[in-house]
């Protein structure tokens, strides 16, 4: 049977498994969610990437963009889109993006921004879940953030969690800001609108050759 979100999984399988301390690996499961409407109530199966390791494991992606790599941007892709792409892994790539709407329907408490430069992990925070996120470019704004990982380098950036800044860039749901208060230019994609992406970061040298304005994978998680 599948379970009704990652954190059920997970709970489940330490049940089975007469440990408090097993974790599954982290891979493509099954869930049946509860999805409501006006009218009716109905249970819907989905494929989810389910996230066992990070803080604890138990998270469900439920969006996803890779910069520099999906064009052109449109209103499918928004975190609050209705359209449903599959949230399969976490890879970037011209195809690097995924969507999950509904997110309200795995009952999440938490909420989890993760950014990778080609599949390393630069920083990770999670915050109480944002109930916007389903309808308004404002829901990826985290509550109350807390830092779970940060290999940010610049000062005025480490440390400060992702904002979505109020900009041309960020009404198409597209731009998490590592360093809020700043002036955007047009750095990454040349269209004429600002967008702040990747630059106020300064990658080390261990992750990129390159600190600013380089490839960069967000990932949307709930718990």
């Amino acid at each position: 049977m599948p379970g009704k979100s990652c954190k059920d999984i997970k709970e489940t399988l330490k049940t089975f498994c007469l440990s408090e301390y097993y974790l599954p690996n982290s891979n493509v499961y099954w869930i049946k969610s509860q999805v409501e409407d006006r009218c009716t109530e109905e249970e819907e199966a989905i494929q989810v990437y389910c996230d066992f390791f990070l803080d604890g494991g138990g998270w469900t992606v439920v969006w996803k963009h890779s910069y520099m790599e999906v064009t052109p941007r449109n209103s499918s892709m928004f975190w609050y889109s209705n359209v449903h792409k599959p949230c399969l892994d976490l890879n970037g790539g011209s195809d690097g993006w995924c969507n999950i709407p509904k997110k309200i329907r795995f009952n999440p408490a938490e909420m989890l921004i993760a950014a990778y430069h080609n599949g390393v992990m630069v920083y990770a925070y999670k915050g109480g879940f944002n109930r916007n996120i389903d309808y308004h470019w404002t829901g990826s704004t985290l509550m109350d953030p807390t830092m779970i990982v940060d290999h940010c380098t610049r000062s005025q950036s480490q440390g400060v969690p992702p904002y979505p800044q109020k900009e041309s860039a960020a009404i198409t749901g597209l731009v998490l800001a590592k360093w809020p208060g700043h002036s955007a230019t047009d750095t990454i994609d040349g269209d004429g609108t600002d967008d702040d992406r990747w630059a106020h970061c300064q990658l080390p040298s261990s992750i990129s050759s390159t600190a600013n304005s380089v490839q960069m994978t967000v990932a949307i998680f709930v718990r």
